[in-house]
């Protein structure tokens, strides 16, 4: 909400080889369902793997994320594969452990 703290700050990487498949990712807004939703339109069958840690924050999360240093905050490395295991993408975040749940699901489809 405006005016509320940040909760998280994100950073996602796309390989060359991505960005050569799908130029459009280039742009601010990649369409309906976002970046995923254009590698399931070319056939691409995508799995993820995140890992997460928690740590104190580091000055500049402090300033970015307006938390003292005390303030826990969670690191998250996403990482999107396709059916072959390429890497599609990799996100890396800073969460203010406070301001967010992380909630995750396995097995099965939906």
């Amino acid at each position: 909400m405006v005016g509320d703290p940040p909760f998280q700050m994100s950073t996602t990487w796309l390989p060359p080889e991505t960005i050569e498949e799908f130029p459009n990712l280039k742009q601010v807004n990649t369409g309906p369902g976002g970046l995923y939703s254009r590698f399931e339109e070319k056939g691409h069958v995508l799995m993820f793997e995140e890992s997460v840690s928690c740590r104190l924050p580091r000055p500049q999360e402090q300033e970015a994320l307006e938390v003292d240093a005390s303030q826990p905050v969670l690191v998250t490395w996403r990482r999107c594969y396709n059916q072959r295991e390429r890497i599609m993408e990799v996100t890396n975040r800073t969460i203010v452990g406070d301001r967010h749940d992380l909630v995750y699901r396995f097995g099965g489809r939906l």
